[in-house]
């Protein structure tokens, strides 16, 4: 994942307002939007202001930062509009030089992955008892974002009778163990009802799940 850099570069292409014959340029990451319940890093600059010259104020949200660079932790649920006041001083006056609004979404869900595969795959015995477990996490995001697997279940035919076992972590359990020691080659393994924390706060029920076929 890439890590998002806090950049006195604007640009200019995002999203450029005009107030009282001046520029707001704002740029977050490359976006016009906000992501909820994680730090979002945002630029802003004013042409013919000097950045240490600027306030900047968010309604019912606490923004953090100076000098043009910032970050929001926004609370809102998604879809809610977030609004920007920027001012200066003039003359001992507080002049609101213009307003900029921007959309706040929710992190998008994970996939679930097993020795770094998700979907439909193929693994040989010994790599499903490399993985341990399950894991969760987004490909390519731009912000660094944790995903703790908190419950999955391993479901599998035996002796002609699908059977269901579930483990309360991302490991594998020892009787998940038992089960995957036993399995032939051919045989199907599905990982299906992962939920998943996310450092937003929230709790994740995956779309997806994992269905191995054992190669050896």
């Amino acid at each position: 994942m890439k890590k998002i850099l806090l950049s006195l570069i604007i640009i200019y292409s995002l999203f450029v307002i005009s107030c009282y014959s001046q520029h707001i340029a704002m740029a977050n990451d490359k976006n016009n939007f906000f992501y909820k319940g994680i730090d979002n890093p945002v630029s802003i600059a004013v042409s013919g202001i000097n950045s240490n010259k600027l306030i900047v104020k968010l309604d019912d949200i606490i923004i953090k930062g100076n000098n043009g660079r910032y970050v929001i932790h926004p609370i809102k649920n998604q879809g809610s509009q977030l609004r920007f006041y920027i001012y200066t001083i003039k003359k001992r006056d507080t002049v609101l030089v213009g307003t900029s609004d921007f959309r706040i979404k929710n992190i998008p869900d994970p996939n679930a992955y097993i020795f770094g595969k998700t979907g439909n795959i193929y693994l040989r015995k010994r790599e499903l008892f490399a993985a341990y477990g399950i894991l969760a996490k987004i490909e390519d995001f731009d912000y660094e974002i944790e995903f703790i697997v908190k419950s999955f279940e391993l479901k599998t035919l035996e002796n002609n009778e699908y059977i269901t076992l579930k483990s309360n972590s991302n490991r594998f359990t020892e009787d998940m163990i038992s089960i995957i020691k036993e399995t032939q080659k051919d045989s199907i393994i599905i990982f299906q009802n992962i939920i998943a924390s996310c450092s937003d706060g929230t709790i994740r029920k995956l779309n997806d799940k994992i269905t191995v076929t054992i190669t050896d």
